[in-house]
């Protein structure tokens, strides 16, 4: 499958976009940049009134249940300069190559009323401002979250298309902590839009988060896992981990980055 970059993917890649980075900062100003990629899939389920899946009837005796598998890929960046404490600003932008269900219907004369459902490529640009608030144990941020083409999501969670992207933090960043953020992250896709769990960067050359990501694309929430393990004295690599499952299907991603600060 050939990738194709539009004049939006390629300035995301070329560097203007996007994010918070470092787990566990330091007290000193700094500005960051990140590089995020990932693969993954999800499940496109259509329910009925009571969640049951839903089936739909293209002939006498014959039904289809209606449960897909959708592929994506995703390019992230981001960039996030650390003022004095506590201001932190920064972009963060998603290239995002998803499908989009069409759903098209005709009558047939001995049949009767018949569906037919394709899936076309449909890539979608995200941008994303914002501002961090952190101290040492509390952080609180928000920001401007505009895409191209209203999020994928699915019929369990029901549709987000929030203005706003927000972030929470309660616990010191060099021992425990707990976060929650929406929208306000990358990788997009990969975590889920809306993510809650533990954090530590206790260890200098290894900071960790694992917690459940759900709420778009995904059908149902999952376990997540993400890690920054130390390079260099000003390289991180970046390794995220989803996996859950709905009606059998696996919906599950991963991806790799960089960070540099």
């Amino acid at each position: 499958m050939k990738l194709k970059l539009n004049n939006g993917a390629a300035l995301l890649l070329l560097g203007a976009m996007p994010f918070e980075t470092n787990f566990a900062p330091g007290d000193s100003a700094q500005t960051t940049v990140q590089f995020f990629g990932g693969v993954g899939q999800y499940a496109l389920i259509s329910r009925g009134c009571n969640e049951e899946v839903f089936e739909k009837q293209n002939a006498p005796l014959f039904k289809v249940i209606e449960k897909h598998k959708i592929p994506f890929r995703e390019l992230n960046a981001a960039v996030e300069h650390k003022f004095a404490a506590p201001i932190q600003l920064g972009v963060r932008s998603s290239y995002l190559f998803d499908q989009q269900k069409i759903e098209e219907s005709y009558f047939d004369r001995t049949k009767g009323l018949q569906f037919v459902t394709r899936y076309v490529s449909k890539d979608n640009l995200v941008m994303n401002p914002y501002l961090n608030l952190e101290w040492k144990t509390f952080g609180i941020g928000g920001g401007y979250f505009w895409s191209r083409y209203r999020l994928a999501t699915s019929d369990y969670f029901g549709a987000v298309d929030s203005p706003i992207s927000v972030y929470l933090r309660f616990g010191n960043r060099r021992s425990i902590y707990a976060s929650t953020s929406l929208l306000h992250h990358i990788p997009l896709y990969g975590g889920g839009y809306y993510q809650l769990g533990l954090g530590s960067g206790k260890n200098p050359r290894l900071d960790w988060w694992a917690g459940l990501g759900f709420v778009g694309p995904y059908d149902k929430l999952g376990l997540s896992f993400k890690s920054a393990m130390g390079l260099q004295q000003h390289l991180k690599l970046n390794l995220i981990t989803r996996l859950g499952f709905s009606e059998g299907i696996a919906e599950s991603a991963i991806g790799v980055g960089l960070t540099y600060h």
